[in-house]
């Protein structure tokens, strides 16, 4: 009998032990195809890492020359905000001093629009002297005027 089994158990065995080993290549070819495609995906990865690197790079150099550009603008803007509050201060004298002369045109014109009664004859020196004084007033509020049109 120990034959008789060992005659038939031992092609089944056998049998079995061939499906065993041509499930294992099958799997073992299966999983050789799928560390191809991790070996692959890892190659792609580095290259991805890579690419991020050089990314990160330029990006820092970026930063650098927009650090350089912003700091520059910011020390232009302080210097033409330091003229523009000259010119604020000098444009505030400016306004000031015309209001005075426009005061004083006023003034000019008022009294020139008023009837002045008649007055003994004055003395020729007098006489003189008032007439350099207005038109030396007249003279400034020309150049008043004439300033101001530049203004504009």
């Amino acid at each position: 009998m120990a034959g008789l089994v060992h005659g038939y158990l031992a092609p089944a065995i056998e049998a079995a032990l061939v499906l065993l080993l041509v499930f294992t290549l099958w799997r073992a070819a299966r999983l050789e195809r799928a560390l191809g495609v991790l070996r692959g995906e890892r190659n792609e990865l580095i290259e991805a890492l890579g690419g991020f690197r050089d990314s990160a790079v330029l990006t820092e150099q970026g930063v650098g020359k927009l650090r350089a550009l912003t700091e520059g603008a910011g020390r232009m803007l302080t210097e033409r905000v330091g003229a523009a509050e000259a010119l604020q201060s000098d444009l505030a004298y400016m306004i000031e001093r015309g209001a005075v002369l426009a005061d004083r045109l006023e003034e000019v014109v008022r009294t020139a629009r008023t009837p002045v009664p008649a007055q003994p004859e004055a003395e020729p020196e007098a006489t003189r002297v008032a007439a350099s004084q207005e038109r030396s007033e007249s003279n400034r509020e020309r150049q008043l005027l004439r300033a101001l049109g530049l203004c504009r």
